[in-house]
Parts: C-alpha cells; sequence; structure tokens
C-alpha cells in the first residue's frame, strides 16, 4: 500500500485515488494473559485460553457417540458472566493449588478496535487496494508496481 501511495501524483495515477479497503472498526474484546502473573499461580496461558474457548467461545470439550449419532458436549460461561468487560474479569479461575482467582488477576481484558471481516484465498490473507489510472494501461500501471515491489525501478 505504501509502495502504491508514493505512486500517486506520477504521470501513471489520479492524486487521491489510491484507497485501502476499509475493514476496521469492529470492537473486539482482547484478552491478553500476563505471564508473570500466571507463574506466579503455578499457571500457563493454555490454562487461560482453555477457559475463554470453552467458556466464552463454547468449544466443545468432549463427544458423546451413540451408535452412529455424535454429539458435542459443551461447558458454557452464563450469559451474565460474558455481558459486559467487567464480567468478564470477574471469570473465575482456578489455580493450579486450588484456589479461586478472576480472570483480570492473570489477564488484561480490554475493548479494542479489530477488524471487521478478514478476506482470504488459498488460505492466504488479503487486502483489496483500489486505484483509478489515468492516461496508461492498467495492466502496465501493474506491472510497473510489481517492479517497484521487488526493487526493480
Amino acid at each position: 500500500y505504501e509502495m502504491l501511495r508514493s505512486l500517486v501524483g506520477s504521470e501513471m495515477c489520479i492524486r487521491d485515488s489510491l484507497s485501502l479497503e476499509a475493514n476496521i472498526g469492529k470492537p473486539q474484546v482482547r484478552i491478553q494473559v500476563n505471564r508473570t502473573a500466571l507463574a506466579r499461580y503455578g499457571m500457563n496461558a493454555d490454562d487461560i485460553l482453555d477457559i475463554v474457548r470453552t467458556g466464552i467461545g463454547n468449544e466443545p470439550v468432549s463427544t458423546l457417540i451413540d451408535g452412529v449419532k455424535r454429539f458435542d458436549i459443551t461447558a458454557r460461561l452464563q450469559d451474565a458472566s460474558k455481558v459486559s468487560v467487567e464480567a468478564i474479569k470477574r471469570i473465575p479461575v482456578r489455580t493450579s493449588s486450588g484456589a479461586i482467582i478472576s480472570l483480570a488477576d492473570v489477564a488484561d481484558v480490554s475493548v479494542a478496535e479489530g477488524y471487521s471481516f478478514v478476506r482470504r484465498e488459498q488460505l492466504q490473507r488479503y487486502a483489496v487496494i483500489q486505484m483509478d489510472v489515468r492516461g496508461r494501461c492498467l495492466l502496465y500501471t501493474s506491472d510497473a508496481a510489481d517492479e517497484e515491489d521487488r526493487g526493480d525501478v
């Protein structure tokens, strides 16, 4: 994107025509573990990840097999435990010694701006960059951008 922005204003591009697809702005709850605090309680990041995946994300903890039928077994937190950031901070966590602490004691829980969607093609992330071209063939302009990216220009 920055490399293409350097081409804006040259004879091949219209100024202000370069834009990156806007996909940021969706609020997300972020849980960042404090590894020092985890170590103090004899825990590791996987312990917290398991709580988040199963309690908040509804990831199955097991599978019940009944003949040819399969049923996921989930362990969910009550909705009241997920209603706000403050409620998430108060989620109880059992330490390796059996003591109960809150999630906030071992992780930073906050709201941050995140991606509203992620585009993928063949398992690779990509972003859409749009650019208007004046006075040149689009293929030539694309080739010039590729050369600039490789450092051939």
